[in-house]
């Protein structure tokens, strides 16, 4: 600091300096005006009215909850100094609201952000019109910035790269000193409410949706001193919330499917792949596939935040409402289920005239379901029947027959297993707040014991049981229907605990069970990661092993 940052007695160049620039641009700085904090905001207007650059103006936004004597302070000077604005906000206010009253205040070509208890370094302005008068299309401009600590001593720099639009989806790499284009931030609305603790960040983001690259500068240089005993906005967790929802927006509104995740050190982004030259490996037991499928699920009721956003594409809301009933339609199946049997129980009691119980109705929805659930299948298995190259790819025309059988075998049981799981975990989400606790996936394979099986299986065993039990007996003759979305409830925990032996994949694999093209044909990508699997299953790998070329 003392050899890099450390003014020299005389001030006189830099005024030199600021009296040649071609243009001197007036920079507004706003500032909310805290409640609670009467203590911070003296260091932090007097590092305004001693920069170097003088052509600045202040806009204050004064709540009603600010003391009276600190109110009559700022009044007083304002008037001591014109430069000063004050904007009376009379009602309670977000942080985003106060800010925006600022912001009307504002007569500046741009405007910059200061926080209550932070500091601009003496050079702070100067620098910022340095820069745009060199980049006169500049449309955001920040700088590095450091902690303020007690006894005026500095601590932990933060020496940013230049702009960088994916390092700003794991973090505020922009931070302060943010300076913004005026007319930007009136087109775009200014500051929004529902990002506390993030506001800058989702303003960032939102400005970066409409700039360009090389429209964003960055003074390498420690303008901004961030207090480090300043209250923060918000708690921790808050902040982080609203940092990754307006991640989530941001990638939204430019159509990309991704899901943002909070990490220790800031978010995490996870963009779907694309189709074609990815591959995922399914997890290895019925346990994982349905902690995964509740992950996606959750992921996927996250964007009710997103349906009213404006300006969204109607494509784009269309597949957000698609992404969201794709989960809803599992518990409006088990409801269904669960009026049926209801009905069916009430069918021979003294109201069973009012009961509006219709078996062809029901058998209609029944056939409606299974339609929708296996038409993919249907459509894709006539697809690669009447195509030759398609048929070689999955081993000729009987594998292919018969691992289609064995895939609505197992679809007739895993289908109701989901259902339940879904409209289980979207109960305990909606109705009690609780969503999942994520922790790593386990790829490995492993064995499912039976207790485990039990354990987590028992509600489908109950569920399947009951519904099959009042069919048995108030309806005989339908326990077909019955079994077709019962037995893989009834099943569920025998069926965890088969799928994930050892024993069985094995049997699985070396007959071909579920065998796709891939491993019939290794893909050029796949080869290099020498996968076992694609090794031991591939035809072409076993040629070479017999040629002793492997």
């Amino acid at each position: 600091i003392s050899r890099y940052d450390t003014l020299d007695t005389t001030r006189q160049p830099i005024e030199a300096d600021i009296a040649q620039l071609l243009s001197r641009p007036i920079i507004s700085i706003i500032m909310p005006i805290p409640g609670d904090d009467e203590k911070w905001l003296a260091g932090t207007i007097r590092s305004v009215q001693t920069q170097l650059y003088p052509h600045w103006e202040l806009c204050l936004a004064v709540g009603h909850s600010v003391p009276e004597s600190l109110s009559k302070n700022l009044y007083t000077l304002a008037g001591q100094d014109n430069r000063i604005r004050i904007a009376r906000v009379e009602y309670p206010a977000t942080w985003a609201a106060k800010r925006n009253a600022a912001l009307k205040l504002a007569s500046g070509d741009f405007v910059a952000l200061v926080e209550p208890g932070d500091e601009l370094s003496e050079r702070a302005l100067y620098w910022v019109a340095k820069e745009l008068v060199a980049f006169s299309d500049a449309d955001l401009i920040f700088s590095d910035e450091d902690k303020l600590e007690r006894e005026d001593t500095r601590s932990d720099p933060w020496f940013k790269p230049d702009w960088n639009p994916a390092l700003m989806l794991s973090c505020n790499a922009f931070g302060r000193l943010g300076v913004f284009r005026h007319s930007l931030l009136e087109r775009l609305g200014g500051f929004r409410t529902g990002f506390q603790g993030a506001e800058e960040y989702e303003l960032v983001l939102r400005c970066s949706r409409v700039s360009q690259s090389h429209r964003i500068r960055h003074i390498s240089r420690i303008l901004y001193h961030r207090s480090a005993d300043a209250g923060s906005r918000g708690t921790a967790a808050d902040n982080y919330e609203a940092g990754r929802r307006a991640i989530a927006e941001h990638l939204a509104l430019q159509n990309i499917a991704a899901e943002v995740y909070r990490r220790r050190a800031g978010y995490e982004v996870r963009v779907l792949p694309v189709d074609g030259v990815s591959w995922e490996e399914n997890p290895p037991t019925l346990m994982e596939f349905s902690r995964r499928d509740l992950r996606w699920c959750q992921g996927n009721m996250q964007y009710w935040q997103l349906l009213t956003l404006p300006g969204l594409k109607p494509v784009s809301r269309f597949q957000l409402v698609f992404a969201i009933w794709m989960y809803l339609g599992s518990p409006a199946w088990m409801a269904m289920t669960a009026i049926g049997t209801v009905l069916l129980v009430l069918s021979e009691a003294q109201t069973a005239k009012y009961v509006p119980l219709k078996a062809s109705a029901g058998t209609a929805l029944f056939a409606i379901m299974m339609l929708m659930t296996f038409a993919p299948k249907i459509a894709s298995m006539i697809d690669v029947l009447l195509t030759n190259s398609a048929r070689r790819s999955f081993g000729g025309t009987i594998p292919f027959a018969l691992n289609i059988a064995i895939e609505a075998v197992f679809m007739v049981l895993l289908t109701p297993i989901i259902a339940l799981t879904h409209t289980i975990f979207l109960i305990r989400l909606f109705a009690f707040r609780r969503g999942g606790n994520w922790t790593s996936q386990m790829r490995e394979s492993h064995t499912v014991p039976w207790r485990l099986a039990l354990t987590k299986l028992w509600p489908q065993t109950i569920a399947g049981c009951t519904v099959l039990g009042v069919v048995a007996m108030k309806a005989p003759n339908d326990i077909g229907f019955a079994l077709m979305g019962t037995s893989g409830l009834i099943l569920a925990a025998p069926f965890a605990v088969a799928t994930a032996s050892p024993l069985m994949g094995a049997l699985f694999a070396r007959i071909g069970v579920g065998r796709i093209p891939e491993e019939n044909e290794r893909p050029a990508a796949l080869i290099p990661l020498c996968l076992p699997a694609l090794e031991t299953r591939s035809p072409m790998a076993r040629k070479k092993t017999n040629k002793g070329h492997v």
